[in-house]
This record gives C-alpha cells, sequence and structure tokens, in this order.
C-alpha cells in the first residue's frame, strides 16, 4: 500500500508542476508554502493532498510558448 501512496504523490506532484503554484494553493485553500513543501517531499496530511487533487480539476495547466 505504501508504494500505491507514492505513485499517487508523484502524479499529484507532476500535475503541480505543470500549473501556477500560486493559483492551485488558493483554490485549494492552502498556504503556498504547504504546497511547497508536499513538492519536495516534506510532510502533509491526506487532506492536503484531497485538497490538491481538488484544485487540479479546476485550475488550468500553464501555457507553454
Amino acid at each position: 500500500m505504501p508504494s500505491k501512496l507514492k505513485q499517487i504523490e508523484r502524479d499529484i506532484v507532476s500535475q503541480v508542476l505543470r500549473r501556477n503554484r500560486a493559483d492551485l494553493a488558493h483554490v485549494a485553500g492552502i498556504h503556498l508554502n504547504t504546497l511547497q513543501r508536499v513538492v519536495s517531499g516534506g510532510k502533509y496530511t491526506f487532506e492536503t493532498l484531497y485538497r490538491i487533487e481538488q484544485a487540479l480539476k479546476i485550475v488550468p495547466e500553464k501555457e507553454v510558448f
């Protein structure tokens, strides 16, 4: 089961990197530092992951030029 959680975490982090982090943190209702902590592999709660996951559905990906 831990490997499944790590896979979910990697999927979320890869999606976060393709979006504006400030917008994502705002929509998720979390502090930008908390979002950065999740991206860098620090401590977080399952609620934080859930909030980020829900915000990923709303915040569009960055346009690449």
